[in-house]
């Protein structure tokens, strides 16, 4: 498990890494390997949120700067994002088109505390968008505008709109993967990443329930980018490690240390062996240095929780009891059939207790993988067994059982055409 000493070396490297990638993305580097060419307003972005997250960090535990070299890497990637930004590329960009206001005051926003001009630059890109903004922008986007604003005027303060996520919660068998991005999003700019609480009206330990399902289809599917955003949901909303939670950190821990790095979903060992030293590192910074962000981000929110209040980054305050215990034996692991792998290899080499823990990843994975297959007698296995083990209460279990009484009513009532 990550200690406060892996947690630091991971922050110092992550902004090492948005720094390179800064560099090349400011360089128009070609794609190597295959891998595609970062994009310039992206990296912007989110190194620039690394560069926030981790500053306060640094600004309310100074005592940090020295260790690995935090100090520095910090003030690396801030001169580099200093230098790549182009306060005047951007107001060009927002007078042609005002929807893209929150992308472009993005990067000058997050780093307000840096430099207070950049603040002025946010202000003055969203002033220059006015009232003539399109079509109504979704919940997530509302909710991040209305935390950039904030962080334009020195006062982040957001307002959980009404159809987020964080309210209505997270569709946990359909669509994308990707689609997990909006909790982790909508959990990072309603907290301004972990600063604040969340003013949201569901209890902060039901969007961790959805965060954990989602974790293991992120396990399953050896996505360590977001799997790495998933996990900050419990630093974020000041909560403790699931036991869930830690084994997928755990995995990440693995992860990195077997490539000495966190490989980002597109980064192939095979590709980056047959490179020559100065491709191989501009492979791993296209392919990879999203994933370092985010788990950077992630052991700056952790270490947050340790120096807040001493506890280790898998504490926290004691969980609040939702449900009754589950079944003491009933071991999990035979649930997985068409989302098992190696995430899952470790987790049978693990003692009853740990797999015990991980019950609610499993189920996420299994449920959301049959209902890609549009498989229902797997989501009825799937269902039946979390209901006779105690486990009825999670949202992924419920949307199950939703999706078969949707089904049964169908197959009840088949649908024809009026004649």
């Amino acid at each position: 498990m990550s200690s406060p000493h892996e947690l630091r070396r991971r922050l110092a490297y992550g902004l090492r890494l948005g720094a390179a990638a800064v560099v090349t993305a400011g360089g128009a580097r070609p794609g190597v390997g295959g891998a595609p060419a970062l994009e310039p307003a992206t990296v912007l972005g989110e190194t620039a949120l690394l560069c926030r997250v981790a500053g306060r960090l640094l600004v309310d535990e100074p005592s940090l700067a020295r260790f690995e070299g935090l100090g520095a890497a910090h003030a690396r990637l801030g001169d580099a994002l200093t230098r790549a930004l182009d306060p005047h590329h951007a107001a060009l960009a927002v007078a042609a088109d005002p929807r893209c206001r929150g992308r472009e005051a993005f990067p000058f926003a997050l780093l307000g505390d840096l430099d207070i001009g950049h603040r002025s630059v946010a202000r003055h890109l969203f002033d220059l968008a006015g009232d003539d903004l399109g079509d109504e922008p979704e919940p997530v986007d509302r909710l991040e505008l209305s935390w950039l604003q904030g962080l334009a005027e020195g006062c982040a303060s957001p307002a959980v709109p009404t159809g987020s996520v964080l309210e209505r919660g997270a569709d946990l068998l359909h669509g994308e993967l990707t689609d997990a991005y909006a909790l982790t999003r909508a959990v990072l700019h309603a907290t301004d990443c972990g600063l604040l609480p969340a003013r949201s009206l569901r209890p902060a330990t039901s969007v961790a329930d959805d965060a954990e399902a989602l974790l293991g289809a992120a396990l399953a599917s050896r996505n360590l980018d977001i799997t790495a955003e998933l996990l900050w949901t419990w630093p974020m909303l000041d909560l403790p490690l699931s036991p869930g939670a830690r084994y997928a950190l755990a995995e990440l821990d693995r992860a990195e240390a077997s490539h000495g790095f966190l490989p980002g979903p597109e980064h192939d060992p095979v590709v980056a062996a047959g490179l020559s030293p100065t491709d191989r590192s501009t492979y791993v910074i296209q392919t990879s240095y999203h994933t370092g962000v985010a788990g950077a981000i992630l052991a700056a929110a952790l270490l947050r929780a340790v120096d807040r209040d001493g506890r280790p980054p898998t504490g926290g305050r004691p969980a609040t009891a939702r449900h009754a215990a589950p079944t003491p034996d009933a071991d999990p692991l035979p649930l997985l059939g068409q989302a098992d792998g190696p995430w899952a290899d470790a987790l049978r080499a693990r003692p009853l207790g740990d797999r015990l823990g991980c019950t609610e990843l499993l189920i996420g994975a299994e449920l959301r993988t049959a209902a890609a297959r549009r498989d229902p007698a797997r989501v009825h296995h799937v269902v039946a067994w979390a209901v006779d083990h105690g486990w009825a209460h999670l949202p992924s279990v419920r949307q199950g059982a939703a999706l078969l009484s949707r089904v049964a009513r169908v197959e009840a009532q088949p649908v024809t055409l009026a004649s």
